[in-house]
């Protein structure tokens, strides 16, 4: 007699499967940790070498020369209030937003951008922006910045979504906003995370924690804030829509400027990077349809 398998042997090992891939913590890929020198970060214009290009065509943005893997960014806007842009573009010497590189967020899945962050200002306010767009847009809202403003000594730090209208620095619209706090929080990790919804809508997460260095590539410490969130932003070119296809994919962008008081401020930044975390509900799915499939074999087993 052929021995009939259980349902349990078929279904609990793809259940068991799929919950493991979702709740997974995913491994975040560093773009960029500035370690090159000149070779990861060039700010000519435009770049003969490296791996960013400066959106301003400026030299507000600066690579460190500390060596023994110790080197970061260095923002320098100044008192005008002009801002230190640049934008990740492995082929920056073609000098063409439309061949920026571009990271896809599937349908389902969850993008996640992390930045190390440490401002320094003294009654000035340092804010500084880790950001997403279309490379090809026109619209008024291009993409999104997670903004976490600095200022030494006084209550009012804080923590926005913003809406980003261009390449050179310029923020549209508030999307979500913190209570100002007195926090003089640095170095700080700057998180901020776009599920594709896979129905012309994303939801947006911002998040901000302290960490123990300006290089760490650790877990967090506390969080700051509470989570800053957007759900059901709804994509397109008109009005109070965001025109980005995370499907195709979308262009990072980091921001720093001074917005208003004397004397000079920096903010210093290191490791870059981006993950694709999958949503608990993809994995559920995952899950159930390791049960159907346990189903399925079981009644062809019992029929055979």
């Amino acid at each position: 007699m052929k021995k009939q398998s259980s349902f349990l042997s078929y279904a609990l090992p793809a259940f068991v499967g799929a919950g493991l891939l979702a709740f997974a913590p995913a491994h975040a890929a560093i773009l960029a940790d500035f370690e090159g020198g000149t070779a990861s970060y060039d700010n000519t214009n435009p770049p003969a070498t490296g791996t960013f290009r400066d959106t301003a065509g400026d030299t507000k943005v600066n690579i460190s020369s500390n060596g023994a893997g110790n080197d970061f960014l260095i923002f320098t806007p100044d008192t005008t209030i002009t801002n230190a842009v640049t934008i990740y573009d492995t082929t920056p010497t073609d000098a063409t937003a439309a061949t920026t590189n571009v990271f896809s967020i599937g349908s389902g899945l969850r993008g996640v951008f992390t930045l190390n962050i440490a401002p320094s200002a003294g009654t000035q306010r340092t804010q500084t922006m880790l950001g997403i767009f279309n490379p090809t847009s026109t619209a008024t809202n291009q993409g999104v910045y997670l903004n976490y403003s600095f200022r030494s000594g006084v209550s009012t730090e804080d923590l926005n979504l913003t809406y980003l209208t261009n390449l050179l620095g310029g923020t549209g619209a508030p999307i979500a906003d913190a209570t100002d706090v007195n926090l003089d929080a640095s170095p700080v990790r700057l998180v901020l995370s776009v599920k594709n919804n896979g129905n012309g809508t994303v939801d947006i997460l911002g998040q901000l924690f302290n960490i123990s260095a300006l290089n760490s590539t650790g877990t967090p410490g506390t969080q700051l804030f509470a989570d800053l969130s957007a759900n059901g932003v709804v994509l397109g070119t008109g009005a109070g829509q965001l025109d980005i296809d995370p499907t195709t994919g979308v262009g990072i962008i980091i921001n720093s400027f001074h917005s208003g008081g004397t004397g000079a401020t920096t903010t210093n930044a290191d490791n870059l990077t981006f993950t694709i975390v999958p949503e608990p509900s993809t994995g559920l799915l995952l899950a159930v349809g390791g049960v159907v499939l346990g189903l399925s074999r079981r009644r062809r087993s019992r029929q055979s």
